[in-house]
């Protein structure tokens, strides 16, 4: 049986919403360097200022979305994707389960304790749901934490 334990909006945000996004902006700014090359519009440095804003927020976004992964439970066992490339993540493996309360998504990241292919940090975004308790995490994290310490997938 397969349960998806990451969110199934995953690949729109590792994928679609960075180059979505990068566009939007683009669109904007464009406009604002040519313009202040032919005399009219803002000044070159404030659009100087938004295109360093751009790329700075372009990379810190992509270095986000870029790590985030599927993340399955398939007949009790635990397995990352990246979309191209899928490993088993045994019980043994992992270091601690964190999870970030206090962004919109709410990423969760299982440390690993030797570096994987993917790196020592898988990073997923959980199922979205109703939060009234925004301090509290996520079920999936006790559930994970569960799958660590050995005890059999919930899911």
């Amino acid at each position: 049986m397969r349960t998806n334990v990451s969110s199934r909006a995953t690949w729109f945000l590792k994928f679609a919403f960075p180059v979505i996004w990068t566009a939007i902006i683009a669109l904007g700014a464009v406009p604002m360097f040519t313009d202040s090359a032919r005399g009219h519009g803002p000044k070159l440095p404030a659009a100087l200022t938004l295109g360093v804003v751009w790329l700075v927020g372009t990379a810190i976004l992509f270095v986000f979305s870029g790590s985030l992964m599927r993340v399955q439970y398939r007949d009790g066992h635990l397995y990352a994707s990246n979309f191209r490339r899928e490993i088993e993540i045994l019980p043994a493996d992992i270091g601690a389960i964190t999870q970030n309360i206090w962004v919109n998504v709410r990423p969760i990241t299982i440390h690993l304790r030797t570096p994987a292919a993917f790196g020592r940090r898988i990073r997923l975004i959980p199922p979205s749901r109703v939060i009234f308790r925004f301090w509290v995490e996520d079920p999936i994290v006790g559930e994970l934490r569960a799958f660590a310490q050995g005890a059999p997938a919930v899911r």
